[in-house]
């Protein structure tokens, strides 16, 4: 979900194209998509120029209402590739953070990679308030910027407990460098690739997709993802099918190998 930065962003974009003295209602349909036609041409990749359409689109919502007349409804989207997750073996992340000393940043590091939340969400984790050490559940506070986003309770598995654990011990609650943090889990990947080249490049932000696609690859619920991880709509959960081997699959392999060895 874009920030208000980001659509403010947007929106001056489309008043540097158009200009800042045009009257909306002189706004047409086929000057905008020429407008954003020009922006993909440019460069631009799909989903920036649709969300630049989002972003006028609901500033006319905002003004006119939903049900009246919008020239962004006869606008098309571009075709947007398939964004897939990134989502990584739990066996190779923890190759990754094994190769860092104890630190703050591990241990955050750790909390993202088995609760699943952004750096965001980390920041704003009260322990005494919002982790239930009894009950083994953490609350997550939603955001208040822009359009917000609701709170959740989430259950804590076992490593997720030794996570926020380990952050206790060290002291890494509360606010922290987002390019820092980026810093430390990059100097560890580098260690490891360096004995072991085959590993992929591997972002902060895919410890959380690594969740969402373990969490679909056990249930095969894409509710769950989206409630676990917080998303506003399925469509976003729905990039976790991709890249999840649900556990029917792997009985279906399973089985299949069996089958072969038998007859051997």
């Amino acid at each position: 979900m874009p920030t208000l930065q980001q659509r403010t962003y947007d929106l001056q974009c489309w008043v540097t194209a158009l200009g800042a003295d045009r009257v909306r209602r002189s706004l047409r349909a086929p000057e905008l998509a020429a407008t954003l036609s020009a922006w993909r041409a440019g460069g631009l990749t799909a989903a920036t120029c649709n969300r630049r359409r989002t972003a006028l689109m609901h500033l006319w919502h905002r003004l006119d209402g939903k049900g009246a007349p919008n020239p962004l409804r006869d606008v098309p989207r571009f075709q947007e590739a398939a964004v897939l997750p990134r989502g990584r073996p739990y066996a190779l992340l923890e190759r990754i953070l094994d190769a860092m000393a104890p630190s703050k940043s591990r241990a955050r590091l750790k909390a993202m990679a088995y609760i699943g939340m952004p750096q965001c969400e980390l920041k704003r984790i009260q322990p005494r308030d919002d982790w239930n050490r009894k009950a083994g559940t953490l609350t997550l506070r939603g955001r208040q910027k822009g359009e917000g986003t609701p709170s959740r309770v989430l259950k804590l598995t076992a490593h997720a407990t030794a996570a926020l654990r380990e952050m206790a011990r060290q002291q890494a609650f509360g606010g922290f460098s987002n390019s820092t943090l980026g810093k430390r889990w990059a100097a560890a990947l580098q260690r490891v690739r360096e004995t072991d080249p085959s590993v992929p490049h591997i972002r902060v932000i895919d410890l959380r997709h690594s969740v969402g696609t373990e969490i679909y690859r056990l249930t095969g619920d894409l509710k769950s993802v989206k409630e676990y991880l917080g998303h506003k709509s399925l469509k976003t959960s729905e990039r976790y099918m991709h890249a999840a081997v649900s556990q029917a699959v792997s009985r279906a392999a399973d089985a299949m190998n069996k089958a072969a060895k038998r007859r051997r």
